[in-house]
């Protein structure tokens, strides 16, 4: 099933993801990486295996300067 997180980019790199994010996810094997929300521009949402370190993952993520804030989803649910 996986552990869903949530990246929230800088208002600077909401054009896009990232190139540094996206080696980041496919590094874990990451799946179903899309934004959340329409109306919240630069929220995306991806799913880390159940094998993967979720936590250095969101640790790796968090030094990224275009990532303002990441974090694993506690609702489970898509805005």
């Amino acid at each position: 099933m996986g552990t869903r997180i949530l990246i929230q980019l800088a208002e600077t790199a909401v054009s896009g993801m990232p190139a540094t994010v996206s080696q980041l996810l496919a590094s874990v094997g990451a799946t179903q990486i899309r934004p959340s929300h329409q109306e919240l521009p630069g929220l995306f949402t991806a799913v880390i295996p159940d094998n993967a370190n979720v936590n250095g993952l969101l640790a790796q993520l968090r030094q990224v300067p275009e990532v303002r804030h990441a974090e694993a989803d506690q609702l489970r649910s898509t805005l």
